[in-house]
């Protein structure tokens, strides 16, 4: 049986949340493990334990213990391979701690070092919305869709199909309206990406929910929704398991916006007039739509045919509903480029965050 080192897996309790993500973006092996000096197992965190944490008002730099998971699934480090994936599988785990006798840290097994299975390749689809106008980055956007305005060395579009492709997308939706047919031209069928593309076609904008109207009876499993004007390294695969595992309806992805009140806030002790305290220029921070989503596909038929309707409109109704809608805090990078100085940082940070050659033009 195959079993994986765990040196590099390690953290201490009191370590913070933040030297946690690293570790997992590090390892690529899906989770950090708590000990205490003896190597005795505290907790473990995955990336759904940060994220949760994060929505439950949790900073990236409180403690790592503060997220744990105190009762994780373990082996004993002298189970067979077949009990281990066995267990694994009843419990839906990727990745699992091996112990010994005194519960310290002997190893770590990964599902897919044990069973040979197509881990990389989703079913789910993914829907990309690129037919809006552009019109705040006029003139760029008079003959060329915002889609395939060029940052770095390629399309915001192809950016963002070839991220879709690397997290394992084999079929994509291109909602498409404004200069239909450059977009059309430029990606084809997608097999020159490696993926299926196929194309919702609109004469008329419907916002950024009426598309999907268009897609009753063809989605079977939870697809992925986003605005083709995003450039992000969120984790997809992460979006949908929290999505799924929380049992959500639709799932946005959120991201914090943090802004600073440039006067003294005043704190009141009571209705009459008198001051508590006063605290100078106080930084608040909000969880806001980041324009990227997880849908089940019965969700669909909330969106009214033929008529403009809004993520924000289907959002609502599902709430009037009591339909459950959740938020998956995204802590990666994350750009919406709506403005013209969005699209001057894109190009600016397009390096940094994507390993390409910046475009000099």
């Amino acid at each position: 049986m195959k079993t994986r080192k765990v040196k590099d897996l390690l953290v201490e309790p009191a370590e913070s949340i933040e030297s946690a993500m690293s570790i997992l973006d590090e390892t690529g092996q899906g989770i950090v493990l708590v000990t205490n000096e003896e190597k005795e197992l505290l907790g473990t965190v995955t990336d759904g334990d940060i994220r949760r944490g994060l929505l439950s008002g949790k900073n990236l730099g409180d403690e790592i213990s503060s997220v744990m998971n105190e009762d994780p699934i373990v082996a004993n480090k002298n189970m067979s391979e077949e009990a281990i994936v066995e267990l694994m599988r009843a419990n839906t785990v990727q990745q699992i701690p091996l112990l010994d006798e005194r519960k310290r840290v002997d190893g770590i097994v990964l599902l897919r070092d044990l069973v040979e299975e197509e881990t990389h390749r989703l079913k789910n689809p993914a829907v990309v919305l690129a037919g809006g106008l552009g019109t705040r980055l006029r003139p760029m956007t008079h003959e060329t869709p915002k889609p395939l305005l060029e940052v770095g060395d390629k399309p915001i579009l192809e950016i963002i199909v070839e991220r879709l492709v690397s997290s394992g997308f084999e079929n994509i939706y291109l909602s498409i309206c404004y200069e239909a047919e450059q977009i059309k031209e430029y990606f084809g069928d997608g097999q020159n990406h490696g993926v299926n593309i196929s194309y919702i076609e609109e004469d008329d904008l419907t916002g950024t929910a009426g598309p999907l109207r268009l897609l009753a009876g063809e989605v079977e499993r939870p697809f992925l929704v986003m605005n083709g004007d995003l450039l992000t390294k969120v984790d997809f695969n992460s979006l949908l398991n929290f999505h799924k595992e929380s049992g959500y309806e639709l799932t946005i992805g959120s991201t914090k916006y943090e802004f600073e009140i440039p006067y003294g806030v005043i704190r009141f002790k009571d209705e009459i007039g008198e001051i508590r305290g006063i605290t100078e220029k106080p930084t608040e921070d909000f969880f806001v739509n980041g324009g990227i989503y997880a849908l089940e596909p019965e969700v669909i038929n909330h969106i009214p045919e033929g008529q403009e309707y809004d993520m924000t409109d289907l959002i609502g109704k599902l709430l009037d509903k009591d339909k459950k809608v959740g938020s998956f805090p995204i802590h990666e990078y994350w750009l919406d480029i709506g403005e013209k100085d969005d699209y001057q940082k894109a190009n600016g940070e397009y390096s940094e965050y994507f390993g390409e050659v910046e475009n000099e033009a």
